[in-house]
């Protein structure tokens, strides 16, 4: 019986874990796909997000295994594979971070240029 406890105490404790890093992941994404449509580079409705990814790597040419890595991670949580260790989770969110960073450059500097077209 103390086993069987241990057991479903064990199971109890990861799944929260795991479940946190599934939603972080989606939360990525969906900034990712913001991020797009701030940047007028929006995912069609009928695109999967691997048929979207070469589309994300040429908005982000310098960032291709960050877009991979990000994509990936959100299908593998889609579909139940997603690993629960620290270092994948850890490993999309700097993805994110370089991402989201040259994005915001992106924006910034589409905005400028919009500003210095209607001088």
């Amino acid at each position: 019986r103390p086993l069987m406890r241990s057991i479903r105490h064990c199971h109890r404790r990861r799944a929260p874990r795991r479940m946190q890093a599934a939603e972080r992941v989606r939360f990525i994404y969906a900034q990712l796909m913001d991020l797009c449509e701030k940047l007028e580079a929006p995912r069609a409705a009928a695109e999967t997000p691997l048929e979207f990814l070469p589309e994300l790597q040429k908005l982000f040419p310098e960032q291709k295994a960050e877009a991979e890595t990000i994509t990936r991670a959100y299908l593998r949580v889609r579909y139940g594979e997603f690993a629960e260790d620290k270092e994948s989770l850890q490993e999309v969110i700097r993805a994110w971070e370089e991402l989201s960073s040259a994005g915001e450059k992106q924006y910034l500097a589409h905005k400028q240029l919009q500003r210095f077209q209607k001088l």
